[in-house]
């Protein structure tokens, strides 16, 4: 217990000051602004899992109670006890909860950097810019699954870390649970699951990969056995294909003023029936899939763009319907937020050059890779850089490592010349 206290205290303190000040400014110019479309979505999940005990989006008395199938069920889960709250309170707190939470994150994270060795002044320069992120301060102050996920996500990794140093199967088994409860958390978080099983491939060990891949199934597939209920087809949700339809192949279709999808085919269908939802993903994603073939200049140009935007787009209008500013200081921020990544990615730059931990950078290479790249085809924003920034930053701190090491260095023979 001492150890998890011992650690310096304004690593937590700081971020947790910013995530308040950016809270109580949201409350005196724009409190809705904690909301978004998709929060409603979650809300309305949550508020008929307290009161009607379904997994639904639909209205008491205005609609049956649907399953839902297009979210996955832990956020809402998390919700939930709030709404049992009087009305007025329930989203301050869910906000100052994700806070909360926040704070515990950034103690995991100084406590995996621990576990790679970093020396102390190291640990601490890369916690602190973790905790300063201004996405994470941003996105903390809005009723989104990120906050928790990026806490499941930084526990799983926390664990698997801590299997790889002491070996022993309860902490690969508690990485492999955090890890499954992200990705019912959302599910994009499923190829880190795919990143793990590589490590423990390329280490041999064949006996607690399929320990690590028996609790990782054992987590998600009671909700998957439920989809396959419900519809016939084992699927985590429906949002990957609705979103490859009405954003990417929409986008392509008005760069190269075509219409070839009936955006209101699921009006046609009865969605009383749950199988209704297999036949829409399926039309969804093979007339996206169509479009993109018919125009793969269009797409790619579509992927390059939103590469850019997931590494190096800040925050703008986030920031401005948070705050309702329309004054330079919304500026002000934009240009802290690219001094941020620039300072991030010089310290990348910095790590990737460390040959003793090449496999590390591999890893962190492989899982920032796949983030990008399975955000990219959609409409990207700073939002979708979060998970990503794990493991960035653990590349950041081989960077602080290694220029803290040549700072040494220098100072070693420039005192010896002397």
């Amino acid at each position: 217990m001492q150890n998890w206290i011992n650690f310096p205290k304004t690593m937590v303190f700081l971020p947790l000051s910013l995530c308040l000040i950016w809270f109580f400014i949201i409350q005196n110019n724009q409190p809705e602004a904690h909301l978004s479309p998709d929060s409603q979505e979650y809300l309305y999940l949550a508020h008929n899992i307290v009161h009607h005990q379904e997994f639904s989006m639909g209205k008491h008395g205005t609609e049956s109670f649907i399953p839902d199938l297009s979210r996955t069920p832990i956020y809402p889960l998390f919700l939930s006890p709030f709404l049992l709250l009087p009305s007025h309170w329930q989203i301050q707190a869910i906000i100052l909860t994700q806070i909360i939470l926040f704070g515990f994150t950034i103690v995991l994270f100084h406590k995996s950097m621990g576990l790679l060795n970093f020396d102390a002044r190291t640990n601490k320069w890369t916690t602190t810019l973790f905790g300063i992120s201004p996405v994470f301060i941003v996105f903390t102050n809005e009723v989104l699954s990120e906050s928790l996920y990026i806490f499941l996500l930084v526990c799983g990794f926390y664990y698997f870390l801590k299997y790889l140093k002491f070996k022993k199967p309860v902490f690969l088994i508690s990485a492999a649970i955090l890890i499954g409860l992200s990705v019912l958390c959302r599910p994009i978080g499923l190829g880190i699951v795919g990143v793990g099983l590589l490590i423990l491939l390329i280490r041999k060990e064949f006996i607690r990969l399929l320990l690590y891949l028996t609790f990782v199934a054992i987590t998600i597939s009671p909700w998957i056995i439920r989809n396959y209920n419900l519809t016939g087809s084992p699927m985590l949700s429906t949002k990957l294909s609705t979103s490859l339809l009405y954003q990417t192949a929409r986008k392509i279709e008005n760069i190269n003023n075509n219409t070839s999808i009936d955006y209101k085919f699921n009006a046609s269908l009865d969605w009383s029936d749950p199988k209704s939802h297999l036949i829409f993903e399926e039309y969804a994603f093979e007339s996206a899939f169509e479009v993109i073939s018919n125009h793969p200049k269009s797409f790619l140009q579509i992927v390059i763009t939103n590469l850019f935007k997931f590494f190096g787009q800040p925050m703008k209008a986030q920031i401005k319907k948070h705050s309702n500013w329309n004054t330079p200081m919304v500026y002000v921020i934009i240009i802290l937020q690219v001094i941020y990544l620039l300072a991030l990615y010089t310290l990348i730059f910095f790590g990737i050059r460390n040959r003793k931990r090449r496999a590390l950078i591999l890893s962190m290479i492989l899982c920032i890779l796949y983030f990008a790249i399975v955000s990219s085809p959609f409409e990207v924003n700073a939002r979708f850089r979060i998970p990503a920034m794990i493991f960035m930053l653990t590349m950041a701190g081989i960077g602080i490592s290694n220029l803290q090491g040549k700072i040494h260095l220098n100072r070693r023979s420039f005192r010896s010349s002397e």
